[in-house]
């Protein structure tokens, strides 16, 4: 119900206007938003002193089982669809219930290719480096898939491309792309059958480094190798371009073990261990946990460090999607 005066409340003529409004749920395709903090497909376990602050991208959701071992503060709501523990201490906002009995969360599938139309640079097997389909002079030359168009570094072991250092091949994370450089080289890298350790610390809050990293397995669930992405470093990240604040995509799991910065969301198929002190504006994390690979290294997604999310309301992503979201139905004046 709206309730209006005309011409004005203070009028001793008004006249009052009383409009009921009828509300249902509509399903809205597009894009999908994230509009958790954390956001979690199975098991989550808060094992250190996460702090979510301010605005409507606040909370921490698990479809699974939520563990809280830490210190939690969280502006928003802490909540879980398969139960939940709370060992620990949490802080939320005084209207949120216990978590563990709410609905499921729709999480996109983190599908690494289906993003590769962003990329400029491929980084390919055995230190090769190649233009993408978005590189600004020769994205003409690709095929359909990563890895056929006109080569950049034909020996990227020796001579690291745009700080990018091939590392050579292990069984469990393919092949190995290292980035050690603080030269602000911008721009969108994807790491094709292989994986990617971001260990230097480029960028400031003043001068960010702009990039978005996809990091491209092999195989599928529950047997991929590769698809991993280890930021050991300290780099101060944004989305780079028209990524739609993709920051970073993983085919398999994330480890952030540094003290990034970071803005946009970073996703991983299977699990993400945030156990540094990273920070991030507008930020959010999302695991897919679509299984968990044989010869990997985390196995659950967990929070263990000093994370710190601020944002100021949902990040858009180009993920596609569907939500329910409350529409007027009919109106009538009384």
């Amino acid at each position: 119900f709206s309730i209006g005066y005309v011409p004005s409340r203070d009028d001793p003529e008004r006249r009052v206007r009383i409009v009921h409004a009828m509300i249902q749920d509509r399903t809205v395709n597009g894009g999908w938003f994230a509009r958790y903090a954390v956001l979690s497909g199975g098991e989550l376990l808060l094992n250190g002193n996460p702090t979510i602050i301010s605005g409507a991208t606040v909370g921490i959701h698990t479809n699974g089982f939520l563990d809280v071992r830490g210190s939690v503060f969280v502006d928003g709501c802490l909540s879980a669809s398969d139960g939940s523990q709370v060992v620990g201490s949490m802080s939320q906002d005084p209207g949120c219930g216990q978590p563990g009995v709410q609905a499921p969360v729709e999480i996109p599938a983190v599908d690494v290719r289906s993003f590769w139309e962003f990329s400029e640079y491929d980084l390919c097997p055995n230190g090769v480096v190649k233009a993408g389909p978005a590189h600004p002079t020769h994205g003409h030359t690709t095929a359909n898939a990563p890895c056929t168009g006109s080569t950049l570094s034909a020996d990227a072991a020796d001579d690291p491309y745009r700080g990018w250092r091939y590392n050579g091949h292990t069984t469990t994370l393919e092949h190995r792309w290292r980035h050690e450089s603080l030269g602000l080289y911008d721009g969108v890298y994807y790491v094709y059958r292989g994986s990617a350790q971001m260990a230097a610390s480029p960028g400031s809050v003043a001068d960010p480094w702009e990039v978005t990293l996809l990091v491209e397995g092999v195989g599928s669930c529950p047997g991929i190798t590769g698809g991993d992405v280890d930021i050991s470093g300290s780099p101060v990240m944004v989305p780079y371009g028209d990524t739609k604040n993709l920051l970073v995509a993983a085919g398999r799991d994330v480890d952030i073990g540094g003290s990034p910065v970071i803005t946009g969301l970073i996703a991983a198929h299977e699990q993400i261990d945030s156990s540094g002190g990273a920070t991030g504006t507008e930020a959010a994390l999302l695991s897919e946990l679509a299984c968990d690979s044989v010869d990997d290294v985390i196995d659950t997604t967990e929070i263990a460090g000093n994370l710190e999310i601020d944002n100021s309301g949902p990040v858009s992503t180009p993920f596609p999607g569907s939500e329910q979201i409350p529409v007027v139905a009919g109106w009538g004046e009384l």
